[in-house]
């Protein structure tokens, strides 16, 4: 198969998922100038060669989970720890597990005193396929998973050329369950609420499931999610240059995959307003006196709804 990058710059991301080993098809991305040239009509001879290895390995979740707090209600806040081959992925995802890593160490040194738990995750081979992620929410017991309430996901928060995005779930989805899309309206209202008193400038970045990052499965397993992010690949527009300043015409994160994604590829402002939008949603959310009804509203039910969220695993099982 070949697969032609989605937009003009040429950046591509193969998560290929395959539901059983003997069923493999090749995959080879190409950027959209080559592409053209190959599907331009007439006779096109090409010669690839591709130098690559299939092997088994090991990956892991860390995970921890604060000891105050009800434990029916639990909000999770995630990151991913894997970056891709060509580069040592400070900014993607270096920035999201520092601000966690860094929210958590403050929240002991404060002795917050919580409504509901909160499980801090740093998800494995995410690169990969959102694999780490994937498996805790599919492998989580039912009772645990009955007890979760948000997911607040964090990647790429500090790109030199940012945008400041605020996530927000495609209404018109149709792998997403009405439950999760509301209440991840309701967490993206909150991101919103942040940045608006701090009169700071924001997009909304629409997105479906699984996506592009640790978000998706918690949405196809019907739990509410939010994010805020900086870019990596999308080009900047005249717009978002009048909003966010930097640069036209290049990408938000110009290492995005590549071996630059090193320490002085990080805009501390952009990291600095993640972060703390971070901790003051899950301010909000952690010490609510009702966590679920803040998110899903007082007609929420009974801890979620097993049902739907089965049968939106089971869709986007079937459209890969």
């Amino acid at each position: 198969a070949l697969a032609q990058a989605p937009d003009a710059a040429g950046f591509f991301s193969t998560r290929v998922a395959v539901p059983n080993a003997t069923s493999a098809v090749p995959v080879l991305a190409v950027p959209n100038a080559l592409a053209a040239e190959l599907l331009g009509g007439g006779d096109v001879r090409a010669t690839f060669r591709v130098d690559a290895a299939l092997e088994l390995v090991d990956t892991v979740n860390v995970i921890a989970t604060t000891r105050s707090g009800a434990n029916d209600s639990v909000v999770l806040v995630g990151a991913h720890l894997d970056s891709v081959p060509a580069g040592p992925g400070v900014n993607d995802d270096g920035s999201g597990s520092a601000a966690v890593l860094e929210l958590a160490l403050q929240m002991a040194r404060d002795r917050v005193a919580l409504k509901s738990q909160v499980r801090f995750a740093w998800w494995g081979a995410e690169e990969l396929g959102l694999l780490g992620s994937r498996y805790h929410v599919e492998h989580a017991p039912a009772d645990d998973r009955a007890r979760w309430v948000a997911y607040l996901n964090n990647d790429m928060l500090g790109s030199t050329n940012y945008n400041q995005y605020v996530m927000r779930v495609d209404n018109a989805s149709t792998v997403v369950p009405e439950r999760a899309r509301r209440g991840s309206d309701a967490i993206t209202a909150l991101y919103a609420d942040y940045f608006e008193r701090q009169q700071l400038p924001y997009v909304h970045n629409v997105v479906d499931a699984p996506g592009s990052s640790d978000y998706g499965y918690f949405l196809l397993a019907d739990i509410a999610a939010g994010a805020v992010a900086s870019g990596a690949g999308v080009i900047k527009t005249q717009r978002q240059l009048e909003l966010f300043g930097g640069i036209k015409g290049a990408a938000t994160d110009p290492c995005y995959h590549k071996a630059c994604d090193d320490t002085d590829n990080i805009s501390p402002v952009a990291l600095q307003n993640n972060a703390r939008a971070l901790a003051d949603v899950l301010q909000h959310i952690a010490l609510a006196d009702d966590a679920r009804a803040l998110i899903y509203g007082n007609d929420d039910g009974v801890n979620g709804t097993a049902a739907a969220a089965a049968a939106g695993l089971t869709a986007v099982r079937h459209s890969l």
